[in-house]
């Protein structure tokens, strides 16, 4: 086999056959359109199903579908999710504190019941990760009845991002389900590109179908940008978030139908354990208010379990979930996972520093931002997401030759092992396999990958060339520049094109004012061209209750009087107060002495909490009063007020 340069540069080798699906108004998940879906999807074959949205039931579908059924995750806990809400389903599930004999026990004895042996015929349908679907595809083999299977591979995106650091895993899946399963959908909702694809034989020529749904099913998110500044972490913001909270109450708030709605949960994209252990700890957070999502082989969730805390799972209950206050989520334990929730919010962490935080705005942005199931959630669609840039280190050039240069390499290695003896073949596989783990693709692409019958070759693995490729695109163009960055998640939201272009370029432009007076200008100016938006804006947590309350207070005219300025606002509120305090405290037609004045206008200033000395002379500021001077008979001659 030859390097073929197209390969190397991941253009397209092959198209793929692409096929859109429209949806009809209203529907807004599959289950919803059975007899179109049914009708335009293959019942045989393989093709890729890109549904373009997420939480729109595409495994619910497949699940209920009445049709044999291996649904394959890189995710266990979306396995786990999927296994707790459907008691029908066979989990399973290769542990090493289980015995792997008595999982395949429990697999047959699930397939006999299931498929008549015992008098039933239930279309069976088993959980499994990449990594055991060998077993399943074996005892389907044995069975002679893999055929009748669709092997549903969930979260299909993973296969790249999860390449960096378990590409052979992937890839041996890839190469196994490819020859030995007759039916395959892979099947996401931000799927690899298609020049990422067209690199891997697996995919050469297979159909792809999208779903296109109605405009008015679809809900853009709000999600607000804000750059980490020099000396900040992911550690001391989240600890800042946590303080807030403890000290208000709520994360963030918003109103929706007249209602103020405060998020009283925090969901915390974060994909660096370590991070995640010091934060816990320093913040002294108590197992009982944290949901610790992390791969429980991490040596961080050891030290978290040894301090009393669970890494587990989130509710799954859809009418009833029972949440922490606290959640973390890794970049391993995050897609795929349903979360329900009544109020949670969502705070998402990229760093261009950190290889491990940098995140495809294209793949990964679009899958955190859409874990929140619940309609009800009025936080749903609302994100913060924090970030670093950095420079980039490598041009596209540089990249692109280092990546071409393993590939050669590795195309060398590949074809001095099929062509020698087996001495040769054998120091080649004990050179990848004694290579060093924390940096296996140092030098080249190559795995040693078995196929289901036990045998073993040298492959260059494409998928990990592909995660590479796919890191260094993203930290030297979108990570290497704020602008750059910003634009990409709003392009990617974008794409959803359920905004008018006005309520998006405000919503950008307000974000990105550094200033209370050019924010209020911004918001008074807006609302006043088109105040069919008051509700939409309302239900923005990014924009603070006191616009909202300016505005309708004061209306525009009287805000550009006071040139939006926050203190000259706040000013003029007060005086409106005093004002209507004075007129419920002093007597039209009667007098008051300096003194009385002094002291009750103190007592008002104090109970609205505006920080100001009184004296007799400021009440003229607030009511119609004249000044008299009356003479005693000792011959003093005070001062009195008399309120018109």
């Amino acid at each position: 086999m030859k390097i073929n340069k197209k390969v190397c540069s991941f253009a397209t080798v092959n198209a793929m056959n692409k096929k859109t699906i429209q949806l009809p108004e209203g529907v807004r998940y599959m289950s919803q359109a059975n007899g179109i879906l049914h009708n335009e999807l293959p019942l045989n074959g393989k093709y890729i199903l890109d549904k373009s949205l997420t939480g729109c039931g595409g495994t619910e579908f497949f699940i209920n579908s009445g049709r044999p059924l291996v649904l394959v995750s890189p995710r266990t806990g979306v396995l786990l999710n999927k296994s707790q809400q459907h008691p029908e389903c066979h989990l399973f599930r290769d542990l090493s504190k289980v015995n792997l004999q008595q999982l395949k026990d429990n697999l047959r004895l699930y397939l006999d019941k299931r498929i008549g042996v015992f008098g039933n015929v239930l279309a069976p349908i088993i959980l499994v990760t990449l990594d055991s679907a060998k077993y399943v595809i074996e005892e389907l083999k044995f069975r002679n009845i893999i055929d009748q299977f669709l092997f549903l591979t969930d979260e299909f995106q993973c296969l790249v991002s999860d390449a960096a650091f378990k590409g052979k895993v992937d890839l041996e899946f890839l190469r196994m389900i490819d020859a030995e399963a007759k039916n395959i959908c892979y099947m996401s909702a931000t799927p690899i590109d298609g020049t990422y694809l067209s690199a891997l034989p697996e995919f050469q020529n297979v159909d792809y179908y999208k779903l296109e749904w109605h405009p008015s099913v679809i809900v853009e998110p709000t999600v607000k940008e804000i750059r980490m500044n020099k000396g900040e972490s992911a550690q001391t913001i989240i600890s800042r978030i946590i303080s807030d909270y403890r000290r208000d109450g709520y994360f963030e708030r918003k109103i929706v139908d007249g209602k103020t709605c405060e998020a009283k949960e925090a969901v915390f994209f974060i994909n660096e354990v370590k991070t995640i252990f010091q934060i816990v700890r320093d913040n002294q957070i108590v197992p009982g208010e944290v949901t610790i999502l992390i791969l429980s082989s991490n040596k961080y969730a050891d030290k978290l379990v040894k301090m009393g805390y669970k890494i587990e799972s989130q509710s799954t209950d859809r009418t009833n979930p029972k949440n922490t206050t606290f959640t973390f989520c890794s970049k391993a334990s995050f897609e795929g996972r349903d979360f329900y929730s009544h109020s949670a919010f969502t705070y998402i962490f990229l760093d261009g520093s950190k290889d491990w935080e940098v995140h495809d705005t294209t793949i990964e942005i679009p899958q955190m931002l859409g874990r929140q199931r619940l309609d009800e959630n009025p936080f749903k669609y609302n994100a913060r997401i924090y970030y670093r840039t950095k420079p980039a280190v490598q041009s596209e050039a540089e990249y692109m030759k280092a990546i071409g240069d393993k590939l050669k390499e590795s195309q060398t290695l590949v074809d001095s092992f099929n062509n020698g003896d087996e001495y040769l073949k054998k120091s080649l596989v004990n050179m990848v396999k004694n290579r060093d783990p924390n940096n296996a693709y140092l030098t080249n692409y190559l795995d040693v990958i078995d196929d289901a019958n036990g045998n073993y070759g040298l492959k260059t693995n494409l998928l990990v060339a592909a995660a590479e490729h796919n890191l260094a695109t993203n930290k030297a163009y979108f990570y290497s520049n704020p602008l750059f960055l910003t634009t990409a998640i709003h392009n990617q939201i974008a794409t959803y094109n359920a905004k008018s272009p006005e309520l998006r370029d405000f919503e950008k432009r307000f974000n990105d004012a550094t200033t209370f007076q050019k924010r209020m200008e911004l918001y008074s100016s807006f609302l006043t061209s088109f105040p069919h938006y008051e509700p939409v804006l309302l239900r923005n947590p990014f924009i603070e209750l006191k616009y909202h309350q300016y505005y309708n207070h004061f209306g525009p005219e009287e805000l550009t009087r006071l040139h939006f300025d926050e203190r000259a606002i706040e000013n003029e509120l007060y005086r409106q107060k005093i004002i209507i305090c004075c007129q419920a405290y002093f007597q039209r037609g009667r007098q008051y002495t300096a003194t009385d004045v002094k002291s009750a206008l103190q007592s008002i200033y104090d109970s609205i909490g505006y920080e100001r000395t009184a004296t007799a002379t400021q009440l003229s500021e607030y009511l119609t009063v004249q000044t008299i001077q009356r003479t005693y008979p000792d011959g003093s001659r005070p001062r009195v007020y008399l309120v018109k």
